[in-house]
């Protein structure tokens, strides 16, 4: 049954981040119009008429709360960021005071709702839960992946996982003193997540209860936004037009080395494209002879994080002989590694220690700060980090000295 929306507009539109942005409120039900199937609360822009669909983030409410409880933390978060034009939240109720197996449907009927009714981007749909609703997102989110490209564990667990680090990606945000959701499991679930290779941002913070995330957690929530905007769920059908340019553009680039100037002008849809025909070619384009190309393809991974493959490629582009090219490489690789990805971590942490130019040294760590300072709250900074910081230490000059102070913090 295709689900349709009773719905109460609770309040007037308000212009946020160049987009119309209103409040709904309501009941999503069944083709009859009759059957309930989930009680939402939503933030819904209306973009304009070149904007691009807008993503969406489903949120799951903590034990005995409702389907407003995160509606308004997201939109901050989303204000913070200036994204609030660029994703319609969907917070649900579940049926009972908590979420369990049977709430999984009306999800999954509630994102389908959404992008039929409200347009959003299939591609850019993820999940966002606190405490029980977090729980359940971390048995559910495994097992649809075909449904989200990423989910925000606040204070919660995760005891079922992909079977590998090709699709699904997590946000986790603990409380190491939470009294309620004990860090252990999730620390365990961490563990498993990077031997299996799986995408994760983890902040543990230090001294944080079980509302951490809403507390000293909130300076984080800018970079939750920009997760959300790095990833695009590559097991969704690509966008039309999308998949034949990038045939076009491979059977090109194989012929000649380079692209066409009517096929170039399709560039951007790479910025939107996901998965290994995309991840090859941008691969081929990191690797072109040509300059232009190889700053084009490096600069669309600025903002998006593709595969391990275009990892792989962008950091044996560190010493490419174009400074252009090199300078939006350093960037691209600095987004990975506040983004949790380990080698680019460890690439641009090498290149800041060890690297022969002075000056490409003094651009990696630049690069890096955004990054450090996001773990600044956390019980311990991502292993590279630590050495990083350890390396630096040693013989700091005054202005490195201050910047080590502000990082490490009380730590």
């Amino acid at each position: 049954m295709k689900p349709r929306a009773v719905c109460l507009l609770l309040a007037l539109s308000t212009v946020l981040a160049a987009a119309a942005v209103r409040d709904e409120a309501g009941v999503i039900t069944a083709e009859d119009g009759k059957t309930a199937i989930v009680t939402y609360a939503a933030r819904i822009p209306t973009p304009g008429p070149r904007d691009p669909a807008p993503g969406l983030i489903v949120a799951l409410h903590g034990i005995n709360g409702n389907e407003q409880q995160l509606v308004d933390p997201i939109s901050k978060a989303l204000q913070a960021a200036k994204r609030e034009g660029a994703y319609m939240v969907l917070g649900l109720k579940s049926k009972g005071a908590g979420w369990e197996d049977v709430d999984h449907q009306p999800i999954r009927d509630a994102v389908a709702w959404a992008i039929r009714v409200h347009h959003v981007d299939p591609r850019r749909v993820f999940a966002w839960g606190y405490s029980h609703g977090a729980i359940r997102l971390g048995h559910f989110a495994a097992q649809a992946e075909d449904l989200f490209a990423g989910a925000v564990l606040w204070s919660g667990t995760c005891d079922k996982l992909p079977a590998d680090g090709a699709g699904l990606a997590y946000y986790v945000v603990h409380g190491d003193k939470d009294p309620t959701v004990k860090p252990d499991n999730i620390r365990a679930a961490r563990d498993r997540m990077r031997t299996l290779g799986i995408r994760l941002v983890y902040h543990e913070l230090a001294g944080g209860d079980h509302g951490a995330a809403f507390s000293i957690g909130r300076p984080l929530w800018p970079d939750h936004i920009q997760w959300l905007d790095a990833l695009r769920n590559a097991r969704q059908p690509e966008p039309p037009g999308i998949a034949a340019w990038l045939e076009k553009a491979g059977a090109e680039f194989d012929k000649d080395g380079k692209l066409s100037a009517a096929t170039a002008k399709g560039f951007p849809l790479l910025g939107e494209a996901a998965g290994p025909a995309t991840d090859a070619l941008l691969v081929k384009l990191l690797q072109a002879k040509t300059a232009n190309l190889r700053r084009g393809a490096a600069t669309l991974c600025t903002p998006r994080l593709y595969g391990d493959r275009v990892i792989a490629a962008l950091i044996a582009m560190i010493d490419d002989n174009d400074h252009q090219t090199q300078a939006e490489v350093i960037k691209a690789l600095a987004l990975a590694a506040d983004l949790g990805i380990a080698p680019a971590q460890e690439a641009l942490c090498n290149v800041v220690t060890t690297h022969r130019s002075v000056p490409l040294r003094n651009t990696a760590l630049e690069a890096l700060l955004p990054a450090l300072r996001n773990q600044k709250a956390d019980v311990a900074f991502d292993p590279p980090f630590a050495t990083l910081l350890d390396a630096l230490g040693k013989q700091p000059t005054p202005a490195l000295r201050k910047i080590l102070d502000e990082l490490r913090g009380g730590k």
